[in-house]
């Protein structure tokens, strides 16, 4: 009897196991185990972390620990390859221990500083970029831009987390530095600002040598895609000359440290990308996009996608519809077909090596893809024969005041924030600079 029930036991067992297996070779996707992709749920085993947990985030935590520890500039590019390689296979990127400061505090004492004139203020980002002069500074830094940011605007607009990943995205740049990129001194906030203190500028550009200047955005963008981070708000005017006519990336306001996809919609939308107008999420692809703009812009004088209703851009760009004038060179349009094509993963897709090989770029890139633009004399050097403000209107005291006043201005300044203000260092006394 114990026999026979044993025999049945093992026929349906056996049975059961032809019918599964008759299945899985019918329908195998059916059965076929899900790849852990790098958007997959965080791991139960990180301690402390939901599952909801953001990526890019604990990237950030990760460069924000070793940065806080004096990383060597080399040792942090290797760094970061290694947390993204942890984060794609699941693993945990450690926390960082404690909260020390970030390199890069800058000292609030302004009684030696001399203002020289206000280069601007962006309504879009929010921000009044100065000229300010360190006359006991070293000759090579004693003029420095500073970038100035209101704490009651960024509260107002909930971009407290915006600029703090912006320094992030700055001191990041100031552990491993790039020619094309403005050099990041510090930061530092007063009762009502925050500020930034980078390298001197001049306001200088020409159309005719767009070879070069786009060669050294392709450049900075490659180097900071090598860190991690997707630049987003490139246009001319983030793109500033210094007093040797190098270019300089300048506005990181919307630079973001990422692993895989970003939803965020952040940039000029006449620069918009196709998945970024559409919201599909976006990666450096989205960079390689306004090169291709940018190149038409410089080359054009006009953009692409530009119309007077904003959503008719937004289509246009959606479905990718442009012409590009006569005027154009050959090997322009071709670049500029090559990067404005709705399919990111076709828009360079080997970054910088494979514009390197573009007849268009060939001149700057030569040889072998080496980009030694920067070894090249720039096609034009500012003079200074007249002084170094000569082309610089000086607004006067009361005017700044009005006209960042009425920008900023609200009935009543928000209380510090102090977690989220702590990072730019200790409070200083006084909001102007002499």
């Amino acid at each position: 009897m114990d026999l026979l029930l044993a025999l049945i036991v093992f026929a349906l067992c056996f049975g059961a196991c032809l019918i599964l297996l008759l299945l899985i070779v019918m329908n195998p996707c059916r059965f076929r185990l899900r790849e852990r992709s790098a958007s997959a749920s965080w791991p139960a085993k990180a301690e402390g972390l939901e599952q909801s947990n953001d990526y890019n985030a604990l990237l950030q935590m990760h460069l924000r620990r070793e940065l806080s520890k004096g990383t060597a500039a080399t040792r942090l590019v290797e760094s970061i390859a290694e947390a993204v390689a942890e984060i794609r296979t699941g693993q945990r990127v450690p926390v960082p221990e404690d909260v020390e400061e970030l390199p890069g505090i800058v000292s609030t004492d302004f009684s030696t500083l001399r203002a020289r004139g206000c280069v601007g203020i962006l309504d879009l980002t929010d921000m009044r970029i100065d000229l300010v002069e360190h006359p006991d500074g070293p000759e090579k830094t004693r003029l420095c831009t500073w970038k100035t940011v209101s704490k009651a605007r960024l509260v107002k607009e909930s971009k407290v987390q915006t600029v703090a990943e912006e320094r992030l995205v700055l001191a990041a740049t100031w552990a491993f530095p790039s020619p094309f990129i403005i050099a990041y001194h510090g930061c530092c906030q007063t009762p009502r600002y925050l500020r930034f203190r980078m390298e001197g500028i001049g306001l200088y550009g020409s159309e005719a040598h767009a070879r070069y200047y786009m060669a050294s955005v392709v450049c900075a963008l490659q180097h900071l895609h090598s860190l991690q981070v997707v630049f987003r708000s490139l246009n001319p005017e983030s793109c500033l000359l210094d007093c040797q006519g190098q270019l300089k990336l300048f506005d990181f306001s919307c630079a973001k440290i990422i692993v895989n996809k970003t939803w965020t919609m952040c940039g000029t939308p006449e620069y918009f990308a196709p998945e970024v107008a559409a919201n599909v999420g976006h990666t450096f692809d989205y960079d390689w996009w306004i090169v291709g703009i940018m190149t038409y812009e410089l080359c054009a004088e006009v953009s692409p996608f530009a119309e007077a209703n904003m959503m008719d851009t937004l289509t246009r760009i959606q479905e990718c519809q442009f012409t590009i004038p006569k005027s154009v060179p050959s090997s322009a349009r071709n670049v500029i077909r090559k990067l404005l094509v709705k399919d990111p993963s076709k828009r360079a897709p080997g970054g910088a090596k494979s514009l390197a090989k573009h007849s268009f770029f060939r001149p700057v890139s030569e040889p072998k893809g080496s980009w030694n633009c920067y070894q090249m004399a720039p096609p034009f050097t500012p003079s200074f024969a007249d002084g170094p403000f000569s082309n610089i209107k000086k607004a006067g005291d009361e005017e700044i005041a009005e006209s960042w006043g009425a920008q900023t201005a609200t009935e009543e300044d928000p209380a510090p924030m102090r977690v989220e203000w702590e990072q730019f260092g200790p409070v200083g006394p006084c909001d102007e600079f002499p």
